[in-house]
């Protein structure tokens, strides 16, 4: 624990701060996701220095979901709304179709319905 303990000390700078968190944390698992989440989150961090989340909250009870904040939604944007489609049906080979474009953070997903078939296929 001692060298989970010197990673926390280099993101915190705070000597007091950090042997709190390391004396309330059970496991070297929590310890491992405390370190992941202050890494990549500002916010955290800036919440446990100027004391808005206390470090006995942090180190037991404080949930993922409350150490990092929720990703951006995906966001769904139409594309087309033309009679014939860009793209053909892979089920019946019509071009009377329409395609949504999802984006999230990691990738872009198209979703195409064909009006003939009513066949809904993702590339």
């Amino acid at each position: 624990m001692c060298i989970k303990r010197d990673k926390l000390y280099e993101i915190l700078l705070d000597e007091e701060l950090t042997d709190m968190i390391v004396k309330n944390v059970k496991t070297s698992s929590r310890m491992r996701t405390l370190l992941y989440n202050l890494r990549r989150s500002n916010t955290l961090k800036e919440g446990l220095l100027n004391g808005n989340i206390s470090p006995e909250y942090f180190a037991k009870d404080m949930t993922h979901e409350e150490m990092m904040p929720r990703k951006q939604e995906q966001k769904i944007v139409p594309i087309n709304d033309d009679r014939d489609g860009l793209v053909k049906c892979s089920r019946c080979d019509s071009m009377k179709t329409e395609y949504t474009e999802i984006h999230s953070l990691e990738y872009t997903t198209f979703l195409v319905y064909c009006k003939s078939c009513n066949h809904t296929s993702k590339i």
